[in-house]
Order: structure tokens, then sequence, then C-alpha cells
């Protein structure tokens, strides 16, 4: 059936390529018939990041891009929530998608590990991997712990703190060098008593 067309008595309309909607058209008609299609979105699962320190302490400031094998990517901050949460996002079924951190938060480590998500054509279930190895509901690699409830995926991910050096002229430079100068100045002393006592002793003899 093409525009324009008219239909008398039964006519079902012609599928696009090798797909068929299954319209079918009865009677007849005299006026104008508008048909509307309405296409149900694809299974979808929720994929949920939790940013936090070794202390369970919610961290703003990281950056994470989520990139889907067909389409451009995602880049997202996080932002200390009182969830922790930074972002939630869809990920359709029969899609796979790969997510890094791109900046660590002040003062933390940034954590290099690639995760690779692949969900099923259903929708309802995923394949989680991490450097290429699997990583499993409750468990912990690299930094990161998988959680999944029905249709959402939960990756709480972990940064280690920066050592903290001390600098020249700072006050923890300085306490390490009050505390050098007294355990020389005791060895000194120490020194000094027995050399004098060396020496009572030799007079005494």
């Amino acid at each position: 059936m093409t525009s324009g067309s008219v239909i008398n008595g039964q006519q079902t309309l012609n599928p696009v390529g090798d797909k068929s909607d299954d319209f079918t058209v009865t009677g007849d008609h005299q006026q104008i018939l508008t048909l509307t299609k309405y296409d149900e979105p694809k299974p979808s699962m929720t994929l949920r990041v939790i940013k936090q320190d070794n202390q369970s302490q919610y961290l703003a400031g990281a950056a994470f891009t989520l990139q889907p094998s067909a389409g451009e990517a995602e880049t997202i901050t996080s932002s200390a929530t009182s969830e922790g949460q930074v972002f939630a996002t869809k990920l359709i079924a029969d899609g796979t998608y790969t997510m890094s951190e791109t900046k660590a938060p002040d003062g933390y480590q940034s954590n290099p590990a690639k995760i690779a998500i692949q969900v099923a054509t259903t929708g309802k279930e995923a394949t989680v991997t991490i450097d290429g190895e699997a990583l499993k509901p409750g468990e912990s690699k690299n930094g990161y712990t998988l959680a999944i409830d029905g249709s959402t995926i939960t990756l709480q991910a972990i940064n280690q703190p920066l050592a903290i050096l001390p600098h020249t002229g700072g006050q923890g430079y300085q306490r390490l060098l009050g505390i050098a100068l007294g355990l020389i100045s005791a060895a000194f002393l120490l020194l000094l008593v027995v050399l004098i006592k060396r020496r009572v002793v030799k007079q005494h003899d």
C-alpha cells in the first residue's frame, strides 16, 4: 500500500523489508485513515556507580567515561551525595559497555581498572569483567565490588588516599629534624658519660 491508495474491502498493509506489523484494515473507507504504531522500548538494566574511599567516605570529583559499543561516550563526574552515587544510567539489552575512571578525586590515587559490561538480550542479566577477569556479584577485584539486584547493577569503586610526604620547611619536616637532633644529642651525652666513667676507673686503679 502506498500513500494515497484507496482501501476497499479488506487489505493488509505491506511489510517494510522482512518485518511486518500486521496492520489489517476492513470495510470501505471514504475518509482519511490514520494509523499510529507505537514501538516498545528495548529492555534495559540500570548501572549505578558508588565512589568511596577505604574508610567508606563518599568522594566527589572523580570522573568516569562510559563507552557503548555503538554510540558516543558519556563522561560523568562524581559528587559526594548522601548515597555516594556517581551516576545511574540505562544499559540497553544486547549491548556492550566499557567504563573506566579518567580522573581521581583530589588527594586520592587513580584506579586504572577497565570495566566491561555485556547486557543479555532479555535485559535481565549481565556479565561483568574487570581487566579481562570475570567479576561476580559479591566479589571485589582491583578496587571494585559488584552487586546485582534485579535489573540494577551497582559498582562500588574504591580509591586509596595518596601517601602524604612532609614538605621541606613544613611542620612535618621540622618535627623529624627535631627528633633526629634529640637522638644525636642523647647519643653524644651517653658517650660522654661512658668516657668520664672510664677515666674515673683508671684514676682509681
